[in-house]
């Protein structure tokens, strides 16, 4: 698996994660 799949992975899991807190999406 490439690096690239491991960071998008991660930086979905926290904007869903940041989403929950605040509701204002850019």
């Amino acid at each position: 698996m490439p690096v690239c799949e491991t960071v998008w992975s991660i930086l979905t899991c926290f904007q869903i994660q940041h989403q929950g807190t605040h509701s204002h999406v850019t």
